[in-house]
């Protein structure tokens, strides 16, 4: 009994040291997040941030507003979204401050990003790119 507490006591002693990262970290290969793709929306939305950084949505109607949720316990957090816009207008949630404070007019039936990073527990930056498309 006394080894295999030995045993545990070790194993929990680096997995304390190995789960806390408080340190800087160097990753030597490429870091990816999972796009979480929500679907075709035809409702409000709030992109949920304890799910994801990044994500994928379709605008299937006029949708009155999107906006995101749990932003206090994501400060820190940054991603994309990937909008692929039905010819449908948009409007955002009071949370989403946007660059120079006017929100874009997403390009009708087009893919744009936005870019976010949540600075506070009541605010979310966003930076938009429209009508993102291949070069000609």
């Amino acid at each position: 009994l006394n080894y295999v507490d030995g045993v545990t006591s070790a194993v929990q002693t680096q997995l304390d040291t190995k789960a806390a990262l408080t340190a800087d970290q160097s990753w030597s290969g490429s870091q990816r997040g999972t796009v979480s793709d929500v679907g075709t929306k035809t409702a409000n939305f709030d992109f949920d941030l304890n799910t994801s950084n990044n994500f994928k949505i379709t605008i299937g109607a006029n949708a009155k507003e999107f906006g995101f949720t749990n932003i206090a316990s994501s400060v820190g957090q940054s991603g994309t979204i990937e909008v692929v816009n039905g010819a449908y207008t948009l409007q955002y949630g009071t949370e989403i401050h946007f660059v120079g404070g006017t929100p874009p007019t997403l390009t009708q039936s087009a893919t744009s990003f936005l870019a976010y990073y949540v600075p506070s527990s009541s605010v979310v930056f966003v930076q938009h790119m429209l009508n993102v498309k291949a070069q000609s």
